[in-house]
């Protein structure tokens, strides 16, 4: 995950899809049942489960108890260190927004990572937010750091499609190692670089963009880097995850 990209174009602008979806049922909520044959994925669980216990629904003691590790270092900003800082930020902000649906829309496992990509509507959508977020695990699945990113959800781009929405299925669970080393390279020369003249190298001209002002297409998102100038500037790339075949978990409902 390019942790510069808020505005997405490095996270998603290749072919093939690496999510799994968590689907809403009649009520409007997601059910928590992930299945790998008959085992089921403690660290995407624990990672799901704080989201949508600890902030959803409101249950932020009772959540970190359940899925905190002996640590919990903190990435995202204005959150302390641990269950006090997490405890700190959310109990106010859970009493100023007692209106709260938030999805994981997408989510997948690589080694001791878990990434989680959500979407939040409060106060009766008074604000919408999109997050993507990385969280690292101990030996017991437990969550103990966590990054993230934050941007607003701005609704359908020129091409019609908004951050959130498109393909939620695992596929091509082979080219995993593959596709990291095109992110990797995309970024280097193109984003980092500056070879804007390159793009083709990397991207489809079929690309569907989800960047909120970006239009499908590679002509497009050759403009928007081309005029972007300094308003974007990948320094570090930190990290790339994606799922391997041995993590692949159909999400039944949550």
């Amino acid at each position: 995950m390019c942790q510069q990209a808020t505005n997405g174009v490095a996270s998603r602008a290749f072919p093939g899809n690496l999510s799994a979806g968590f689907w809403p049922v009649a009520d409007g909520s997601l059910t928590a049942e992930l299945f790998w044959g008959s085992s089921m994925s403690a660290k995407l669980d624990n990672a799901v489960g704080l989201y949508l216990e600890g902030i959803r629904d409101g249950d932020a003691a009772v959540a970190l108890e359940k899925y905190i590790g002996g640590r919990y270092t903190q990435h995202s900003t204005g959150v302390a260190d641990g269950k006090e800082g997490f405890l700190a930020f959310f109990t106010p902000f859970l009493a100023n927004h007692p209106d709260r649906d938030i999805r994981v829309v997408r989510a997948f496992e690589d080694g001791p990572y878990v990434f989680v990509h959500v979407y939040q509507r409060l106060d009766d959508g008074a604000a919408e937010w999109v997050t993507t977020d990385l969280f690292d695990t101990d030996a017991n699945d437990k969550i103990v750091e966590h990054w993230d990113v934050i941007s607003a959800f701005i609704g359908s781009n020129p091409s019609g499609r908004t951050q959130v929405d498109g393909d939620t299925e695992i596929k091509d669970l082979q080219q995993t190692q593959a596709n990291k080393a095109l992110v990797a390279e995309f970024t280097r020369v193109v984003l980092q670089g500056g070879q804007v003249d390159r793009i083709a190298d990397f991207v489809s001209d079929r690309l569907a963009q989800h960047s909120p002002e970006t239009g499908d297409g590679i002509v497009a998102l050759r403009h928007k880097l081309a005029t972007a100038g300094k308003e974007i500037v990948y320094r570090t790339l930190f990290r790339i995850v994606g799922p391997e075949i041995s993590s692949l978990h159909t999400v039944m409902s949550r």
